[in-house]
């Protein structure tokens, strides 16, 4: 069991809700747990979701794929941190997610202003943490 797999069945855990799961492989045991989706979670009625909730559920808003720290720079793959009001393109690096030395990259899911910076370097990020709020290019 390696770190790719480790974050493979994370992700599909994600991805389909699943809350728990125990691998046993190759004599290791591996548990994942993965918080519940804010959609899963029972609403109050008349409640109001908080200002952050709002806007990470709003169209546009780029949520982590996988785990890490936030590097919002990288002397060679992104030297300027990008920032509210910043114009993206599609497929453009937005930001860097540290585990284990590997980084993955986040990517524009296509072309627009950035709009808000819901993560700053050094944050502790999960799968699904919105981490950008962009506003799609007027056509």
């Amino acid at each position: 069991m390696n770190l790719d797999n480790i974050r493979e069945y994370a992700r599909h855990l994600h991805l389909r809700d699943v809350e728990v799961v125990e691998i046993e492989e190759d004599g290791q045991h591996l548990r994942i747990r993965i918080a519940p989706s804010q959609s899963a979670a029972p609403q109050l009625a008349g409640a109001q979701p908080k200002p952050e909730e709002r806007k990470a559920s709003l169209p546009g808003v780029v949520r982590s794929e996988s785990l890490g720290w936030m590097r919002t720079s990288d002397p060679q793959q992104l030297p300027k941190a990008i920032a509210a009001g910043d114009v993206v393109s599609k497929g453009q690096l937005l930001a860097l997610l540290e585990m284990d030395g590997a980084l993955t990259t986040v990517l524009a899911p296509s072309d627009g202003v950035v709009e808000a910076v819901l993560a700053t370097d050094g944050d502790r990020i999960d799968y699904g943490k919105p981490l950008f709020q962009l506003k799609p290019a007027q056509r």
